[in-house]
């Protein structure tokens, strides 16, 4: 019987992919686990080849968009617990393991852990602690859509990842976030487990280009900002707190990194706070959960 559906939603990525899934395929207990692997590339018949086991359920998807491959594979999926994975990271031969062990002990509804660099072993994103932290409204994020687990049966009923929200989407970004926030509003209890490790390329924005640095801080910036436009239909004095909030912290960032003459910090903050005030702007409420999936 699958217990675990690890789901991993890829474009271009074989050799990173190829080594996590070797780790993967190594878990103990791994007669447990199925990998779901949703490939959006467009020459992938060489690759899907070399996936011809039997853990392993390979989609190939014509359609683009993040949030739409992971709900295919979700749709797609066996296990009673869903895994979110980029297909980027790396995992130690024990995860699973350590997985197993939270969820036997039924504390809670959704899992997230901790994401370390690959390159130094830092925290991925400031908010990651080594505290067990239950999650609530004002610290949801901590949740990292690559170190989620979900029971199959919330995740189907709540709408899973909305189709509007991350990479190749109109809004691009947020998405595991808005899942967080309708989890928790569902009732649901969320604890992060600094235990649970994954590894993931670091991103520093001094190495790359400024065209780059806009674009992908623009990119996020509007999901975010959209985001938290959605939210405000049912909880309208929680998400434009957030929503000031955000953009105060933006400002205060450009302008700190401005006097320090960091340029490239200056360009990411300035490009974040105008993708946050133009998602907010151009999200629709005519969108829901139900129009979010296409079937």
């Amino acid at each position: 019987m699958i217990k675990y559906s690890i789901v991993i939603a890829t474009y271009n990525r074989y050799i990173s992919l190829q080594e996590l899934i070797n780790r993967l395929t190594k878990q103990e207990n791994n007669e447990e686990l199925e990998i779901v692997i949703v490939d959006q590339t467009e020459n992938y018949m060489e690759f899907s080849d070399s996936l011809s086991r039997q853990n392993i359920t390979y989609i190939h998807s014509e359609v683009k968009g993040l949030s739409k491959s992971r709900n295919l594979g979700i749709q797609r999926a066996k296990g009673k617990y869903i895994l979110i994975m980029d297909d980027d990271i790396m995992v130690e031969t024990d995860y699973i393991r350590k997985l197993d062990e939270i969820v036997e002990k039924n504390e809670c509804d959704v899992i997230c852990g901790k994401i370390l660099t690959m390159e130094n072993n830092r925290p991925y994103s400031r908010y990651m602690s080594n505290k067990k932290t239950r999650i609530n409204s004002i610290n949801y994020n901590k949740c990292l859509s690559t170190t989620l687990c979900f029971n199959r049966k919330d995740l189907l009923r709540i709408g899973m990842f909305d189709n509007n929200f991350g990479v190749a989407a109109k809004y691009g970004g947020s998405e595991e976030t808005d899942l967080i926030l309708r989890m928790l509003w569902g009732n649901k209890k969320i604890v992060y487990y600094p235990e649970l490790v994954v590894y993931h390329p670091k991103y520093d924005h001094a190495l790359c280009g400024y065209n780059d640095v806009f674009k992908k801080s623009f990119t996020y910036g509007v999901g975010r900002g959209a985001m938290y436009r959605k939210h405000m239909e049912e909880r309208i004095i929680w998400a434009s707190k957030e929503f000031i909030l955000s953009l105060l912290k933006s400002t205060v960032g450009f302008i700190g990194a401005t006097l320090v003459l960091d340029f490239k910090g200056a360009t990411r903050f300035s490009a974040t706070l105008c993708g946050r005030v133009v998602g907010f702007m151009i999200y629709s409420n005519t969108h829901n959960i139900q129009s979010a999936h296409e079937k």
